[in-house]
């Protein structure tokens, strides 16, 4: 069978390019999953530049970020993340980030901005 003849389903989008097609709202949200009990969702979507996010119960900070050039973004709300992968979090006494850059496949550099 020819690809066109496998039916494509839009969300959103009257007229969608691959099987499953998600248009987002404003927010960035396309896509929400909800644990059984209902009290907690996650929601994935992608913002404004192009950037896969995802949002925890609803919210318009994601809580992860994807950015274009496959820098990924945990905690870092919507500052794009400067390195491949940078962590942002807290404790009780300070905030901290920590940014991991691998220059190759030997070298691994944790910074801690």
């Amino acid at each position: 069978n020819d690809a066109n003849d496998f039916a494509r389903v839009g969300i959103g989008i009257t007229d969608p390019v691959d099987p499953l097609q998600v248009m987002c709202d404003s927010d960035g949200h396309g896509l929400t999953l909800e644990e059984n009990g209902g009290s907690e969702t996650y929601t994935i979507g992608v913002d404004s530049v192009g950037d896969l996010c995802f949002y925890n119960s609803g919210g318009t900070t994601p809580v992860m970020k994807l950015d274009d050039n496959g820098d990924l973004g945990i905690g870092t709300g919507d500052t794009n993340p400067p390195y491949r992968l940078t962590l942002k979090g807290n404790n009780l006494l300070y905030n901290y980030w920590i940014s991991i850059y691998i220059y190759t496949e030997y070298n691994l550099i944790f910074i801690l901005i």
